[in-house]
């Protein structure tokens, strides 16, 4: 039974390294969290590796920190918005990304994507947006 449970660990281990080395992150904090997670579970794993085993992990778990923090600085940061009342969401694009007019109605589709607004015209708060640069 042990070795069984350590079987289906060190796979789920090495499948989800593999999986967030190559995964598209929509923001950076995702991907740290991600990177995060599962380095910790790869410790585990490695802590009942056998010696034959072990630089195999150790070397997918550098690949995978290597790989997402290569991606993560790249990556918009997630901010939250707590305002006193809803706002229209065109307004707080303008408000937030109005150096660069033309991307303004994409963001303002994204936020209320991102917060899964009913109406364009109220946003509510909390509200979360993306950060980039």
């Amino acid at each position: 039974r042990a070795a069984w449970v350590r079987l289906v660990n060190q796979a789920g281990g090495i499948g989800a390294a593999k999986a967030a080395a190559g995964a598209d992150f929509t923001t950076r904090d995702e991907a740290i969290e991600a990177r995060s997670a599962i380095v910790a579970a790869m410790d585990a794993i490695e802590g009942t590796a056998s010696a034959a085993e072990y630089p195999v992990l150790a070397a997918l778990r550098t690949a995978l920190v290597r790989a997402v923090s290569a991606a993560a600085p790249r990556l918009p940061r997630l901010m939250r918005l707590d305002r006193p009342q809803p706002l229209p969401a065109l307004a707080l694009a303008w408000e937030l990304y109005g150096d660069a007019p033309a991307s303004v109605p994409a963001r303002a589709d994204e936020i209320v994507a991102r917060n899964r607004t009913r109406h364009p015209l109220f946003v509510v708060p909390p509200i979360e947006v993306l950060v980039y640069g």
